[in-house]
């Protein structure tokens, strides 16, 4: 019989491979309360230690700021049609014809909004859906068209939106720019603005692109 403690070190150690709250909310409801009684209830302070570490990661990939899960609002998903929609405005613009009918771009936009939702814009999995887009359209340029797919779906994702910088001083730089490291895509249509005479930071965790982003900077 596993002792409590390994059971709940590995909900941690699952929840720490997980980088969309979309994947974990729907267990979230079955295992938030009953880690937050158990922390409540257990004497031991070194296994109250691992079910607060346990806690605090499932609230962080969840985004559960308080509460035990169970009220949590609906995530928003990019729907199919939304994503077909932007894959026919692509084809307009290159003055390619769609033959196909409405029910192929439905199952392909289906196929790339599983991506979407997940969080996966890496160019490798989008041009997997390039022999689909085959059946589209008939072009040469299934693998470019699935780039732009991914690129415009990673924008439309992004809906947070920027609040306008008051402060006074310079620009030094007032710039939106995408960023790469290989296939993935780390920044998508970012805003950089930087004032004379401020001082700034650069936070992340490891991998997620800051020395990529500081070379960029540096070679202008």
């Amino acid at each position: 019989m596993f002792p409590l403690t390994r059971y709940i070190r590995i909900i941690e150690n699952m929840s720490k491979l997980v980088d969309s709250e979309i994947t974990v909310r729907p267990f979230l409801p079955k295992l938030l309360p009953g880690l937050l009684k158990i922390e409540t209830s257990i004497g031991d302070p070194e296994a109250r230690s691992v079910v607060g570490r346990a806690i605090a990661t499932l609230r962080q990939v969840g985004k559960v700021p308080e509460g035990d899960g169970s009220d949590l609002p609906p995530v928003k998903l990019v729907e199919p049609t939304q994503l077909a929609t932007t894959l026919v405005s692509i084809y307009q613009r290159l003055g390619a014809e769609v033959s196909a009918s409405r029910d192929v771009i439905i199952y392909v936009s289906i196929l790339a909004a599983n991506l979407a939702n997940t969080k996966n814009f890496d160019l490798p999995a989008w041009e997997a859906l390039a022999p689909y887009l085959e059946m589209v359209a008939t072009t040469p340029q299934s693998l470019e068209i699935t780039r732009e797919w991914a690129i415009r779906s990673s924008e439309a994702d992004d809906e947070a939106e920027v609040a306008e910088d008051e402060e006074e001083g310079e620009d030094l730089c007032n710039t939106t720019f995408s960023l790469a490291y290989g296939a993935k895509i780390l920044l998508n249509t970012a805003t950089l603005r930087l004032k004379r005479g401020h001082r700034y930071g650069l936070c992340g965790k490891n991998g997620t692109g800051k020395s990529t982003l500081m070379r960029a900077i540096n070679n202008g």
